[in-house]
């Protein structure tokens, strides 16, 4: 009988190699891949706790550059949502006009001229 390690069973936030099911009978990890396909799309995963529903996301969309992961217990509201869309992204959520001798207008900077 082969002796694991906890960590390697369990993986709080993490990709469990031991103990990953893959659901291929269903094709979850299919159907969830099938939305990268589609650009701006929102995926959302729902489920009974400890279901493996953040392993199975993480498989297919990783925590990296590429993908934008919301905790649903981070949103209180739809500010906190698009707060958290705008930050994850560079974006921001105002603009300011200045204007410069040298440079004319500019969107988004806010110039001081003396």
């Amino acid at each position: 009988m082969e002796i694991h390690k906890v960590t390697q069973v369990f993986v709080p936030g993490g990709m469990p190699e031991l103990t990953y099911v893959a659901r291929t009978e269903r094709k979850l990890e299919e159907s969830l891949g099938a939305a990268k396909d589609n650009l701006c799309k929102l995926v959302t995963v729902t489920g009974m706790t400890k279901s493996g529903k953040t392993v199975l996301a993480q498989k297919v969309f990783p925590r990296d550059a590429n993908n934008i992961w919301i905790d649903g217990g981070a949103i209180g509201n739809e500010t906190d949502f698009w707060t958290f869309i705008v930050d994850a992204t560079g974006g921001y959520t105002s603009s300011s006009y200045g204007k410069t001798r040298e440079l004319g207008y500019h969107a988004g900077v806010l110039f001081k001229v003396s």
